[in-house]
């Protein structure tokens, strides 16, 4: 079984429905609201498995109600806890504001889930295939995880790195080595533009670009994908599952443009569900 590691830290997704985004000072109407576990790491950990792999979650866990839901959660779906830590502070959480056409805004307050663990070490990720690493789990203690990363790169191990939307808040140092580090390196247009991507010309770069699909360029290769069909309930979590079938397509040396197309299909399946992941099943 094919296994891979995510850094990306634990939280509690607090869901607020509302009828429209309001303008800044202005108001709206929250019409629904449910809670589910959340954050990129189990969401990438979510779609990897289902694939039938093993992920195994990097992330300090945290005490109190946010904390014990985290952990009963892991438990019921039996998600790995290998690397999971739990430490004497609160949890994080993201409230999440979702509009009827899917968009959602988020506020995320970070908690435990922003500590690395300490003794975690090289040797610990031995048979692991691949890796993945989020700009949020990068804003607070980038050190240790990129020389874990680092050195998982240099034993051949497959480095996938989505920095998203707080890449604005990361040092540039940090930046530089979180992509030095990558096989793949997968962002939106915005983010790519900001990062300099198209002077990667050594590793994968994927380009997202939603509903529109995206391109994708590689030594040697470059060329675009299509999104795959479904109905927009819900897009939380669709980059972090495009990034979960496509590392592991990667992990098991799946020929690329399959690996992308992979990818695509568990994104349209997680935008086609309420949550920003689910249990579905795929035939590979």
């Amino acid at each position: 079984m094919v296994q891979c590691v995510i850094f990306g830290g634990l939280i509690l997704d607090r869901y607020y429905e509302v009828d429209r985004f309001p303008q800044r000072g202005q108001d709206a109407i929250i019409t629904g609201e449910f809670s589910v576990v959340g954050g990129c790491s189990i969401n990438m950990a979510a779609t990897f498995n289902k694939l039938g792999g093993r992920a195994h979650v990097v992330s300090c866990l945290g005490r109190g109600p946010i904390g014990e839901a985290l952990h009963q959660y892991l438990h019921d779906h039996r998600f790995s806890q290998r690397f999971v830590y739990p430490v004497e502070e609160d949890s994080g959480y993201c409230d999440v504001f979702l509009e009827p056409d899917g968009e959602r805004t988020f506020f995320s307050r970070k908690g435990a889930e922003k500590r690395v663990p300490p003794d975690l070490k090289p040797e610990d990720l031995s048979g692991i295939a691949a890796a993945a690493v989020t700009g949020y789990y990068l804003l607070d203690e980038p050190e240790p995880v990129l020389s874990l990363l680092e050195d998982f790169s240099r034993r051949g191990g497959k480095v996938l790195v989505d920095l998203g939307p707080l890449l604005d808040r990361l040092a540039p140092e940090t930046v530089r080595r979180a992509l030095d580090a990558a096989s793949v390196i997968t962002a939106n247009n915005t983010e790519a533009a900001l990062l300099g991507l198209e002077e990667r010309t050594a590793q994968i770069v994927v380009i997202k670009k939603g509903a529109r699909g995206g391109s994708v360029t590689a030594p040697g290769l470059a060329f675009d994908y299509s999104p795959a069909p479904a109905r927009v309930v819900d897009t939380t979590g669709a980059g972090d599952s495009f990034d979960a079938g496509l590392l592991y397509g990667l992990a098991t040396n799946m020929d690329l443009r399959d690996a992308v197309a992979l990818g695509a299909a568990c994104a349209a399946k997680t935008i086609a569900i309420m949550g920003p992941h689910g249990f579905w099943e795929m035939k590979l």
